[in-house]
């Protein structure tokens, strides 16, 4: 999934000293590529959908673990201890699998950006009309994620080993929807991609993967407004907001 990122890069940035100047991308554009592309808090800085996708291979191997284990009590625990760190770290913090950060806090976190992008002044209306169905149909996705959450739970404190491996199967059930909704008639994280991606690729002015800079450097001031740091490509100084 990682690889079906977008990967066409920005075209220059703001340059002083040359004479050459560039505009920088939308505000809009830049939530979208912290979806798609890189977030400051993620894992080597990756788009918060990308950890998202990292996070599910992990909480889909730690599941098939647990439901191959049978009744095997303990076996099934340790499995489905991975399996909740990789879907939120904080519900196992000691567990040894996944990235710590987690498949629900990177999905919620999507949505989040998706919908800062509609609230910026210069989202355009593919953005602002494409959005909202996303955000919708992705509470399938966390509403998933959270039974997940609550079967693993309620295996973990188990002291009964068919009970537990019951569980097992419907959190791999779970997890089959998660990823690939149009396999189970839901919405899953690759419906999700699907969809940014296709909006993406409507926007005109066209869209291009975020540079690093733009990415990490979009901070929001107590008036709810998002501008870039001060420090801008190339040395020149002074805030761009919108």
């Amino acid at each position: 999934m990682k690889n079906s990122s977008i990967a066409v890069f920005l075209a220059g940035a703001v340059v002083v000293g040359t004479g050459c100047t560039t505009k920088p991308p939308t505000i809009a554009h830049v939530h979208i590529g912290h979806t798609l592309t890189g977030w400051t808090t993620t894992p080597n800085k990756e788009g918060l959908l990308v950890t998202a996708e990292e996070e599910l291979l992990i909480v889909n191997k730690q599941a098939a673990q647990a439901a191959a284990a049978g009744k095997d009590l303990a076996a099934v625990k340790a499995s489905v201890r991975g399996l909740m760190h990789a879907m939120d770290p904080k519900t196992e913090p000691d567990a040894d699998a996944g990235l710590g950060y987690g498949l629900l806090p990177a999905v919620e976190e999507s949505i989040s950006h998706l919908e800062f992008a509609t609230e910026s002044n210069d989202a355009s209306p593919n953005v602002r009309r494409s959005v909202p169905p996303m955000i919708a149909k992705s509470q399938e996705i966390i509403g998933r994620c959270q039974e997940v959450k609550v079967f693993g739970d309620a295996i973990i404190k188990s002291s009964s080993a068919e009970e537990s491996a019951v569980l097992a199967q419907e959190i791999v059930a779970l997890t089959e929807q998660i990823t690939d909704g149009d396999a189970t008639d839901s919405y899953g994280l690759a419906q999700l991609r699907r969809d940014i991606e296709s909006m993406v690729e409507r926007e005109n002015p066209p869209y291009t993967t975020i540079s690093t800079w733009y990415l990490l450097n979009l901070v929001r001031l107590p008036s709810g407004n998002w501008v870039f740091q001060s420090s801008q490509p190339g040395g020149s100084r002074g805030g761009i907001g919108y």
